[in-house]
């Protein structure tokens, strides 16, 4: 710097650029403040998105509290990686030393949680889940058989949601049921009847799989309406055994596109009818 200049700090040069950027002058204190503001906003946005929830008293639980005999359990569900992590698993013996207790437990926490508290409700179902045990059967039933209730056009989140806390205690029914526990198989048959098609679905699916209860599967049939009959010839099978087509495109024939572009090969107009569904143009002005 040559003697006799001024020394011009970085604010000062920064306030040059931004006031010509947007055409107003502005003073050094507005922009060391406009600085400011910018960098405490990147870090909570960064902090808020790159982070996990650590604890359980960090979770979205509304105004609910959570029982210190369920919190470790529903902690890992949100923060332990798989479930051989030894945290899951050191929780989950945990909880299986208590089954009357924590069944209280979530008997209580889940009617007490707010209906928007998804998170957590499902949480509570999930913990009820992994219990396995004959003392929270009839709450998992109680839940998996509430009604589906009709809403409006702009309420089909909570619907969603609410078919979604249903289908997950339908688990917690199927695998006692899987397991042998008979009640859990009576419970699947009462859904059978619900007014929630993909529990209903869940439920017919569920006692094709549980091993020794024929008798309930018989009573199935006599229970579904005709038009889902189907439902008894629904199977589960990995993805990689499921039966492959050979040509996806041969069951395409006959179907109408939007692309009229000729075919470059054939000339044919793609959006053209083919196959079966072509039909023969008639003349104008024709009645036949």
């Amino acid at each position: 710097m040559a003697p006799g200049d001024q020394w011009e700090y970085p604010g000062k040069r920064l306030g040059g650029v931004l006031s010509c950027l947007v055409g107003v002058d502005m003073s050094n204190g507005l922009v060391l403040g406009i600085v400011f503001v910018a960098l405490v906003v990147a870090l909570i946005a960064g902090f808020a998105a790159g982070r996990r929830p650590s604890t359980v008293t960090e979770l979205p639980v509304s105004a609910s509290s959570v029982d210190p005999i369920l919190a470790p359990f529903i902690e890992c569900l949100h923060v332990c990686e798989s479930e051989e992590d030894e945290r899951y698993v050191v929780a989950l013996t945990r909880l299986r030393e208590r089954p009357e207790e924590v069944s209280a437990a979530i008997r209580t926490a889940y009617p007490g949680a707010d209906e928007s508290a998804f998170d957590f409700r499902r949480s509570l179902l999930l913990t009820a889940n992994r219990l396995e045990h004959p003392t929270i059967l009839p709450f998992l039933a109680a839940v998996a058989g509430t009604s589906a209730q009709s809403r409006g056009a702009h309420e089909g989140g909570q619907s969603a949601a609410a078919s979604d806390l249903r289908l997950t205690a339908l688990d917690g029914i199927e695998a006692m049921a899987v397991g042998g526990v008979e009640s859990a198989a009576d419970a699947l048959l009462d859904l059978v009847t619900s007014n929630d098609r993909a529990v209903q679905a869940g439920a017919v699916v569920a006692l094709t799989h549980a091993e020794g209860f024929s008798d309930r599967l018989a009573r199935v049939r006599e229970l579904l309406p005709e038009n889902r009959q189907y439902l008894l010839d629904v199977r589960r099978v990995d993805v990689r055994d499921a039966s492959q087509i050979a040509d996806p495109t041969g069951t395409l024939s006959g179907i109408l596109t939007t692309d009229n572009r000729p075919d470059p090969n054939t000339g044919e107009v793609r959006g053209a009818p083919t196959g079966p569904h072509r039909q023969t143009p008639r003349a104008a002005g024709g009645t036949g």
